[in-house]
């Protein structure tokens, strides 16, 4: 009997612990669409979501609780010329060096990177390191949209770390763009 009543106890026990893991996963949040597609995002701990319509598209920008942490924006906007094409191998060598182009700015000492989030999207990466300035622009296409996001690191500080690199990065691996069902 106390076999039993020991199992049942530790059946409720991984149950719960169940429960509360799934809890603590964090959910995804519907934003404003964009262009008629549904967008959810997971809006990293630390952080609130402004959302902004532009004339060209849509600006979510993360501000930081903390005004130390890094400043992460990011725009999505239409583009003709790239319609139908993803950052995943559908570009020709001249698109895609047209993309990494418009990221250079003003860079005076950027550093090119190309990283692939665990959903399997596709990033260049700008990190620019001069003395004056630091920042980071990732980009990534989807179905001719160009997702844009710009890393600036927070007050009282020129520099980025890791950690805030990451969570951009995460940001943009849990940042979907869908059709809406029914269309």
């Amino acid at each position: 009997m106390k076999k039993i009543a020991l199992w049942i106890l530790a059946a409720l026990m991984l149950c719960t612990a169940a429960a509360f893991a799934e809890e603590a996963a964090p959910q995804p949040t519907t934003l404003p669409a964009v262009d008629g597609y549904e967008v959810t995002a997971v809006i990293p701990d630390g952080y609130t979501l402004n959302t902004y319509e532009l004339e060209l598209g849509v600006l979510f920008a993360l501000v930081p609780d903390d005004p130390a942490r890094a400043n992460v924006v990011m725009t999505v906007t239409h583009s003709e010329e790239m319609d139908g094409l993803t950052l995943n191998g559908e570009l020709t060598e001249e698109q895609e060096a047209q993309l990494r182009a418009s990221l250079l700015g003003d860079a005076v000492n950027p550093e090119i990177s190309y990283r692939e989030t665990a959903h399997g999207t596709h990033l260049i990466l700008v990190h620019e390191q001069s003395e004056a300035d630091e920042y980071l622009v990732i980009l990534t296409l989807w179905n001719g949209y160009i997702i844009e996001t710009d890393v600036f690191p927070g007050e009282g500080t020129n520099e980025l770390t890791d950690e805030q690199i990451d969570t951009a990065i995460q940001f943009i691996s849990d940042f979907f763009i869908f059709e809406k069902a029914g269309e």
